[in-house]
């Protein structure tokens, strides 16, 4: 008896009788090594995109473990493994820069090993930084977005390079990036980049000036003969020169008149306030003013509050 192509299901024993008497052996069939008839083959995807490692084997339905590096794969989201008759696939799904590596189909008896390589696309701006333009003493804020998280940036004004301080608050948030500027003064004005790498996004930042009026107006005052009386007025701007004004004559600091500029708050103040104070007082300054009445209180008039009375005495006593 001739047996050909024999497989595991072979073994066992066998006989050969002829009437009463029997002959027996056994038949034990060495298995073949599991080997790669086609190895896994190195992988370059985009990131993003899906991978897919093949190979072929030399049996059909042979078990095999996929590995990174050291570590076995198990089946999930991430990772699916198939096999169809002798071949057998790895499907790496979402491919993203961590998944590079070495990858490894290993048989019972042999292995073979391939490398992904993750294609980063280049990074880009998903939005730029647009143009703006605010009132000074307010807040600007930059935006942009990149093409991808978790990314360093620079920000710039000019040539110098901007830091997380008081004056300016940068934040980064997943994809986008923000620059605050605060209290905006007219000489944060000009031209401000975002880097990163060799990418960067420009825009222009306007700083107008505050329109110079009277936020607060002066208002009417009264007070008693020889008191003092305060005349005060607020500016949309600090430190802006005024000039004092009683109907056509200007004011000067010092005597009986005091003044003082603090910020945006101007004030007057009169001392010792007598009769011929009393008129219209202005202050102002370029074309604009503010205006307030001054009026006294005069002293009441001298009067006796007891008068003299008739006496009659005796010579030599006191009266």
């Amino acid at each position: 008896m001739l047996i050909r192509n024999v497989t595991l299901a072979d073994s066992g024993e066998y006989s050969c009788s002829v009437g009463t008497v029997v002959t027996s052996a056994d038949i034990k069939v060495r298995a073949l090594p599991v080997t790669f008839t086609k190895e896994v083959e190195n992988l370059e995807v985009r990131e993003g995109d899906g991978g897919v490692f093949c190979c072929e084997l030399s049996k059909p339905g042979a078990p095999v473990d996929w590995r990174k590096g050291r570590v076995i794969l198990k089946p999930g989201y991430k990772y699916e493994m198939k096999q169809e008759g002798r071949v057998t696939k790895l499907i790496i799904n979402n491919v993203e820069e961590s998944d590079a590596g070495k990858y490894t189909c290993k048989t019972k008896d042999s292995q073979s090993t391939a490398e992904l390589t993750v294609k980063a696309p280049p990074v880009t701006f998903k939005t730029k930084l647009k143009n703006q333009q605010v009132e000074e003493e307010n807040s600007v804020t930059l935006s942009c977005e990149l093409s991808k998280p978790g990314l360093a940036v620079e920000w710039r004004k000019g040539e110098e390079l901007l830091r997380n301080n008081f004056k300016y608050q940068i934040k980064n948030r997943n994809n986008v990036m923000e620059l605050t500027v605060k209290n905006a003064q007219l000489e944060d004005s000009g031209l401000y980049s975002c880097f990163h790498g060799d990418v960067k996004t420009t825009a222009n930042v306007t700083i107008t000036p505050i329109p110079l009026t009277f936020r607060m107006g002066l208002k009417n005052q009264e007070a008693p003969e020889g008191g003092n009386v305060s005349l005060r007025c607020e500016l949309s701007r600090a430190g802006v020169p005024v000039q004092w004004w009683k109907g056509e004559d200007q004011l000067y600091h010092g005597g009986r008149y005091q003044m003082i500029l603090k910020g945006r708050i101007a004030e007057m103040t009169i001392r010792n306030i007598q009769p011929e104070d009393v008129g219209e007082y202005s202050c102002a300054f370029g074309e604009q003013k503010t205006t307030a009445e001054v009026n006294v209180r005069a002293a009441a008039s001298v009067f006796f509050e007891k008068e003299l009375e008739s006496q009659t005495v005796m010579e030599g006593k006191s009266v």
